[in-house]
């Protein structure tokens, strides 16, 4: 099974699955760009966080697969509280992160530069939370989501701030 929360590009806010797209090419409908916040199914042993690049839509090309932290810092997966995963988004910069139940940063990427001049983003980024298996569905799993946040990049709380300089000013401070 996998839980995630990522970010796709939607040029189409109606809703419906002919509308989805994300970096790996949606559902067939075609691709856009993706940022994949926290993702447990391909690395066992903590979170991924990846830009996905394909049909040249990624954010960057050097920020792949990448496994965040380890799941035995926050009591396993699926953990037994809440954790809370984020990305910051200003410009041309953005910040993968994560804050143990404690309420202490688990781990906070550098700036992942935007370094693909060619792809222009036509639309805004969506967020997305679930939860997919593949096989014959025997997999018990349960996931929770809770307190999801969205602040604009100008919010008082968080402008000019960034959560790698500025740790106490993102995770349970905006919630």
């Amino acid at each position: 099974y996998c839980e995630t929360f990522y970010l796709a590009e939607r040029f189409d806010m109606t809703p419906s699955s002919s509308n989805y797209r994300d970096g790996n090419g949606g559902n067939g409908e075609g691709y856009s760009r993706e940022i994949d916040i926290m993702e447990t199914k391909w690395q066992p042993t903590g979170p991924q966080a990846n830009c996905p690049t394909g049909d040249n839509t990624g954010w960057t090309s050097s920020f792949n697969s990448h496994q965040m932290g380890s799941w035995s810092d926050v009591g396993g997966a699926p953990t037994p509280n809440f954790v809370t995963f984020g990305c910051m988004i200003r410009g041309d910069d953005l910040w993968i992160y994560a804050y143990k139940p404690d309420g202490s940063q688990w781990y906070c990427t550098d700036a992942i530069k935007k370094d693909n001049a060619t792809y222009q983003q036509k639309g805004p980024f969506v967020p997305y939370i679930g939860t997919w298996l593949q096989g014959d569905g025997s997999e018990l799993f349960k996931t929770v989501y809770n307190n999801f946040v969205y602040l604009p990049q100008d919010n008082a709380a968080v402008v000019g701030k960034n959560p790698l300089t500025n740790p106490d000013a993102f995770g349970r401070a905006i919630v």
